[in-house]
């Protein structure tokens, strides 16, 4: 067996090929990237922002409350026990285009407002106590209210529900 030593010089310089080519491989990847990315359309992100921005230019979005009026339910103490009144005066944050209002010379919102009151009313009176109690108890409250009012106000997006009173006696 002879031990030869290999030429220093040629592994060198293939290893010199390799890197070359690896890092012509890494530029034109590179390159092919950038242009096909510019390909898109100029500033492809800003496109979706400039859109967002023209849809809010050509309808002015106007934030109109709806005042539904005190509601007073009784509620079950869930035990068995005695009952407790839960007295609510909730109101309606509307978000609506105002060329609709008005085009319609009167608020569609207002028409329902009875409807509103009707569907509220049927689910605070299969609430417990115990169910409305705390914060938590608020919140959940709130939710439902703004879940009821989104599927009667279809053409408006109801954005939150607010509380002028609150009590539970």
């Amino acid at each position: 067996m002879t031990n030869t030593v290999p030429d220093a010089g040629k592994g060198g310089r293939n290893m010199k090929l390799i890197a070359l080519m690896f890092l012509l491989t890494f530029a034109l990847g590179g390159g092919a990237g950038i242009y096909s990315y510019s390909a898109l359309g100029p500033g492809f992100q800003a496109d979706d922002e400039s859109a967002k921005k023209e849809d809010v230019a050509e309808a002015p979005l106007e934030k109109k409350s709806l005042e539904i009026g005190r509601i007073t339910m009784t509620l079950q103490d869930g035990l068995g026990g005695k009952s407790r009144h839960l007295l609510i005066n909730p109101i309606v944050v509307i978000e609506a285009a105002g060329d609709e209002l008005a085009e319609e010379g009167k608020d569609p919102a207002a028409a329902l407002k009875p409807v509103l009151r009707d569907s509220f009313v049927e689910y605070l009176s299969q609430l417990t106590v115990r169910e409305v109690s705390g914060s938590a108890g608020m919140s959940l409250v709130r939710k439902e209210l703004a879940r009821r009012a989104s599927a009667h106000l279809e053409n408006e997006t109801v954005t939150g529900v607010l509380f002028q009173d609150f009590v539970i006696q």
